[in-house]
């Protein structure tokens, strides 16, 4: 057998590994891709949580020296019984430093701990009873429903639930005022910005004598465009306190220059008020190497002349 013979057969071989190689890794790649569908089924059909409640909030209008009545229901989805407790605190604001009146003084339980069969519903009275005298305004706290034995999810995990009911009472008001929210100036970190996202913050101050609904939005209008409409996150603000918004907002028409903006709060029923302010999208770092290529292109054709001269010695040398 010749030299050529033998390279042919080597040859053969080596284009035959190639095959199976290739087809190994194709192999590989639906296996991982079947994994990865049987995953995202897996997500989608994870257990839910072994407790859910409703409502999640509790709004009510409260009068002096009068009970009223409502009903928390709590819903075991596992399947084994669970004992649950049921507990109060005081409501607290993360994004501000006022004190919120706490409504636990006058709250009672038909059950502050209880044993929920499997798949059932259990129904628990709150009563709350005011005092003859009391100042109006709106009094709120967190109702936890917490379990008390563990469960065990699909991937074998122990889980503890834990949840939260918001209660919302307001003493002796039931109209909102329209001048019952203070809106402060919106504040950029600066009316030039490099980007299509702008910081801003704001703050609502709740002047009612009971809770608010405050949504900010945002009216957006380019020089040449459409205006735009941006949504804000919708937070409640309680009486006599402010709330603080963080954030920022992104631009989809960024390609304008100047933009002015209407910042309304509504606060519900038609309910609003308005601030407007102006800000400016300009790449201020692009712009100054913009700037800078134009004058070094500037400055190449004014001395094309001496630039040719330099190259003709360089070349001739």
């Amino acid at each position: 057998m010749n030299i050529k013979n033998i390279y042919s057969i080597k040859l053969k071989a080596q284009k035959k590994d190639v095959l199976a190689f290739n087809f190994q890794l194709v192999a590989f790649s639906f296996l991982l891709l079947a994994f990865s569908f049987q995953l995202s089924a897996n997500v989608v059909s994870a257990q839910p949580a072994s407790l859910s409640i409703r409502p999640s909030i509790i709004s009510l209008f409260l009068s002096p020296g009068k009970t009223t009545n409502t009903a928390l229901s709590i819903i075991n989805n596992s399947d084994r019984p669970l004992p649950v407790r049921l507990t109060f605190e005081p409501l607290t604001l993360t994004d501000s430093s006022d004190t919120v009146k706490s409504i636990g003084s006058w709250i009672s339980l038909s059950n502050n701990s209880l044993l929920i069969p499997a798949q059932k519903e259990t129904s628990v009275n709150i009563k709350i009873t005011l005092p003859k005298t009391i100042p109006l305004g709106g009094y709120y706290g967190m109702l936890y429903v917490e379990q008390l034995s563990p469960t065990q999810n699909s991937s074998g995990s122990l889980i503890l639930t834990k949840m939260g009911v918001l209660i919302l009472g307001s003493v002796g008001v039931q109209d909102v005022p329209l001048n019952s929210i203070e809106l402060q100036n919106p504040t950029l970190t600066s009316i030039v910005s490099e980007s299509n996202i702008i910081p801003l913050s704001l703050q609502v101050k709740n002047t009612a004598l009971n809770h608010i609904s405050a949504k900010p939005y945002l009216n957006v209008h380019p020089l040449f465009e459409k205006t735009e409409t941006i949504q804000l996150e919708e937070k409640l603000v309680f009486p006599g306190t402010k709330r603080n918004w963080a954030t920022s907002f992104t631009v989809k028409n960024d390609h304008q220059f100047y933009y002015t903006a209407d910042l309304y709060v509504s606060i519900g029923n038609g309910l609003s008020q308005k601030k407007s302010f102006s800000f400016i999208i300009f790449p201020v770092k692009q712009a100054i190497i913009l700037v800078l290529c134009i004058a070094l292109g500037v400055s190449i054709l004014r001395k094309r002349k001496q630039i040719k001269k330099a190259f003709e010695i360089m070349i001739r040398g």
